[in-house]
C-alpha cells in the first residue's frame, strides 16, 4: 500500500470520527476514565489496602461507588435524561452498587495477591 493511499484513509477516517459526536466522545473520553481508573487502583487503592486490610478496602470500594451512585442519579441523570431516573426504583439501583464494589474490591485484592506473589517469586530467582 502506498503512502499516498495510507494518508487519503487517515483522513477519511479522521473525518468519520469528528463528524460523529459519539464516537469523538468514546474516542477522547473512554481512555480517559480508564486513565483515571489505573491512577486510582496505582495510587490510591494499593497503599490504602496495604495499610488497612481486605475488609477496609471492601467497605472502601462499596463506598466509593454508592458515592458515584448518587452524584450520576440525583445530579447529573435528571438533568441529562429525567426519564432514565424513573425505570428502576432508587433502592434498586443503589443496592446494586454494593455489589459491584464487592466485586471491584475482590478482583484488585487478588490482582493485588497475585503481583505480590509475583514479587516474591523473583526475589527468590534473583
Amino acid at each position: 500500500m502506498s503512502l499516498q493511499r495510507l494518508l487519503a484513509i487517515a483522513r477519511k477516517e479522521f473525518h468519520h470520527v469528528t463528524r460523529d459526536v459519539r464516537t469523538l466522545f468514546l474516542v477522547t473520553v473512554a481512555p480517559a476514565i480508564l486513565l483515571v481508573a489505573l491512577a486510582y487502583a496505582v495510587l490510591i487503592w494499593t497503599p490504602f489496602m496495604r495499610q488497612r486490610g481486605p475488609a477496609a478496602s471492601v467497605t472502601a470500594a462499596a463506598g466509593v461507588l454508592a458515592l458515584i451512585w448518587m452524584v450520576n442519579f440525583l445530579l447529573v441523570l435528571p438533568i441529562v435524561n429525567a426519564a432514565f431516573v424513573t425505570l428502576l426504583p432508587y433502592s434498586v439501583s443503589l443496592g446494586s452498587k454494593p455489589l459491584f464494589g464487592l466485586a471491584m474490591a475482590g478482583i484488585l485484592y487478588t490482582a493485588q495477591r497475585t503481583v505480590q506473589a509475583g514479587n516474591v517469586a523473583l526475589r527468590r530467582s534473583e
